[in-house]
């Protein structure tokens, strides 16, 4: 799980946006608020703003178009960060659109939680309120606003779940723990399978790119290479493996799995890769 930069959406489908927003606000009613965002968003697929809004948020996903949450699987659903049943003022916010996978989207839907004000206890949003929700500081993780990783780093060192950062402030643990049980993100099987693979993946890769770098291969076939890392399902992996990289060469190497032996002396003999 990284932090999202999305490029800007454009002038036409932020005016529509604002404009179908408005609509929804200007409504006497909370109820009445929250049926008409559910409404509107019915009918969206006819209008070409969220045609631009698709792709931004896919080319933001990565090469393989995956979901901002896991990662894992492929993103099919524009998703509220704000849930628009809790907080219809947020329906047609671009900043409050995610791309993610049925799996994450289902378990989230409408649950979300805030912090009450001055508190390090937060208050879960209640759906069958009459009342409009409070607006506090979300729980939750938000990867287009937090970094992922000053909350969380990856086990590298064989059961690849998700642990906190240390000396986390009580909130920030919070946000962290939150977010992982909110997605599974540490229980479900196919993730852990899933990063373990990708870790080997870009063992072979370096492996690769030594050998052929020791063969003097040309710069287009060292490019070729590189390639899967860049297009990796997890980049989180990748991005982790070069985080760690200077706290895990003080270790001293019988303390540790044949995997990340492996993984030290190839970026021993292959620095550049740091930059990759």
């Amino acid at each position: 799980m990284l932090k999202i930069t999305l490029k800007p959406l454009s002038a036409k489908s932020s005016t529509h946006l604002a404009k179908t927003q408005r609509d929804i606000d200007t409504l006497p009613t909370f109820e009445a608020q929250v049926a008409h965002a559910h409404q509107y968003w019915g009918s969206r697929t006819k209008n070409q703003a969220f045609q631009e809004i698709r792709n931004i948020l896919a080319q933001g996903s990565g090469h393989r178009k995956r979901c901002f949450y896991c990662e894992d699987n492929l993103s099919t659903d524009i998703e509220h960060f704000r849930p628009k049943s809790l907080y219809p003022d947020y329906a047609f916010v671009w900043d409050n659109y995610l791309y993610a996978c049925t799996p994450c989207n289902r378990p989230k839907s409408n649950q979300f939680a805030v912090f009450e004000p001055r508190k390090h206890t937060y208050t879960d949003i209640n759906t069958s309120s009459p009342l409009p929700p409070p607006h506090g500081i979300p729980v939750l993780l938000n990867p287009r606003i937090d970094d992922p990783l000053d909350f969380l780093e990856l086990d590298l060192f064989g059961t690849f779940k998700f642990n906190l950062r240390p000396k986390l402030r009580p909130r920030d643990q919070q946000r962290a723990e939150y977010t992982l049980k909110l997605f599974e993100l540490n229980t479900r099987d196919e993730l852990l399978a899933a990063r373990r693979t990708e870790f080997q993946n870009c063992l072979n890769a370096l492996e690769s790119y030594r050998s052929a770098k020791q063969k003097q291969a040309p710069s287009t076939q060292l490019a070729t290479i590189i390639s899967p890392i860049h297009n990796m399902t997890h980049p989180t992996v990748w991005a982790e493996i070069k985080r760690q990289y200077p706290n895990l060469k003080k270790i001293q190497p019988q303390f540790m799995p044949d995997h990340l032996r492996t993984l030290l002396d190839l970026l021993a003999q292959i620095p550049e890769a740091l930059s990759w």
